[in-house]
């Protein structure tokens, strides 16, 4: 006999969903629950020639695994000036199908390819399995730097591609005049817009 399989919820039955009995009446099936945790599954048999020949499974409830990975979930800017906050940037813990791992206290640290400095607190410690960073920046001017999540023993993450544009300041002197046979008077500027680089001096 020919036995029809459904689940609630999602998954999948392996071939077409059906199976046959053996020579004692029984069928089995293999299934593949959810990848999200907390889902629940019911499984339904129904003999194919009579549908009011039916049976339910206990209820599948779908669990978390160990964390074993980082994930990105905020990306850095798509674009900041040299000097600018990256943004706010959050990574998290999870398990091997992308479920978050709400555990606390794991450090995470971000580093940026190309060899340049990233700069501000690059190690966090995760709440409820995320880690926030918000105060980076980067001095120097390029493209496609990416940011690299990392944790001792789990699989890095790799952010998103961004760029670093030079940072646009407007340098007005100031007026000066001198009596002739008198010493120059000593150069002195405004910046009359955009702003400098934190700890960063004209020379």
């Amino acid at each position: 006999r020919t036995i029809n399989w459904s689940a609630t919820n999602g998954g999948s039955f392996a071939g077409d969903g059906t199976s046959q009995t053996d020579a004692n009446g029984q069928s089995s099936i293999n299934y593949t629950v959810s990848s999200t945790a907390g889902t629940t599954h019911v499984l339904t048999a129904t003999d194919s020639g009579d549908n009011t020949i039916n049976g339910n499974s206990e209820t599948i409830t779908v669990t978390l695994g160990a964390v074993s990975q980082l994930t990105f979930e905020d990306q850095p800017n798509s674009t900041t000036p040299a000097g600018d906050d990256l943004g706010t940037m959050t990574v998290r813990l999870e398990d091997a199908a992308g479920n978050l791992v709400e555990d606390d206290g794991t450090s995470i640290s971000l580093t940026i390819s190309d060899g340049v400095t990233l700069v501000g607190t690059t190690t966090q410690s995760t709440t409820d399995g995320v880690a926030t960073f918000s105060d980076l920046y980067v001095q120097e001017p390029g493209t496609d730097y990416t940011l690299t999540a990392t944790s001792t023993g789990l699989d890095a993450d790799e952010s998103d591609a961004f760029d670093i544009p030079r940072r646009v300041i407007t340098i007005t002197a100031d007026a000066k005049s001198k009596t002739y046979g008198e010493d120059d008077p000593a150069f002195t500027y405004q910046i009359t817009s955009g702003s400098l680089i934190t700890d960063v001096d004209l020379s």
